[in-house]
C-alpha cells in the first residue's frame, strides 16, 4: 500500500501497529551504557536532581530566614519595649530620691533635736533649782508670820 493510494481504516490500523508515533515509539532492545542517548537521559536526571535538591535546600533557608526574621522584629520590638520601661523606671527612682530623707540628714536632725534637748533640760534644771529656793523661802517666810496676821491701821489725823 502506497501513501498515494485510497486509505481506509483497516490499513490505516494495521500501519499504526508497526509505525508508531516518533515521540512515543521505543526501542525493544536495550540501549549499552555507553551510548549517548543513556549519557544524555543520566545527565539530565542527575541535573534534575541536583537542581531539586538546590531548590529544596533554597527553599528551607528562605523558610528559615523568614523565621529569623520574624523573632528578629520581635526581639526587637521587646528592646523598645525595655527601654521605654528602663526610662519609666529611670524617672521614677529619680523622683523617689528627691523625696527620700538620707539617713545622714536625719541623723543630723536627730542630733541638732537632742542637743536642743539637753539645753532645755539644763534650763529646766535651773528653773527647778531656782523654784526650790523659792519654795524653801516661802515655806521660811510662812512659818515665821502668824498666819491670822492683820495688817496695821494707819490712824487718822
Amino acid at each position: 500500500v502506497g501513501l498515494k493510494a485510497d486509505l481506509d481504516k483497516a490499513a490505516i490500523d494495521s500501519l499504526l501497529r508497526e509505525w508508531q508515533c516518533p515521540w512515543c515509539w521505543t526501542c525493544p532492545f536495550t540501549k549499552p551504557d555507553s551510548h549517548p542517548s543513556n549519557k544524555h537521559a543520566k545527565s539530565i536526571h542527575e541535573k534534575v536532581f541536583v537542581t531539586s535538591t538546590v531548590q529544596s535546600i533554597v527553599d528551607s533557608v528562605i523558610a528559615e530566614n523568614a523565621k529569623l526574621t520574624a523573632m528578629i522584629s520581635h526581639l526587637e520590638d521587646r528592646i523598645g519595649s525595655l527601654s521605654s520601661d528602663i526610662d519609666s523606671i529611670q524617672g521614677t527612682q529619680n523622683a523617689i530620691s528627691e523625696r527620700v530623707v538620707k539617713i545622714s540628714d536625719f541623723e543630723v536632725h536627730l542630733q541638732h533635736h537632742l542637743l536642743n534637748q539637753a539645753a532645755l533640760d539644763q534650763k529646766i534644771k535651773a528653773v527647778q533649782a531656782s523654784l526650790s529656793t523659792i519654795q524653801g523661802d516661802v515655806i521660811k517666810l510662812s512659818e515665821a508670820t502668824p498666819l491670822h496676821h492683820t495688817p496695821p491701821t494707819m490712824s487718822p489725823n
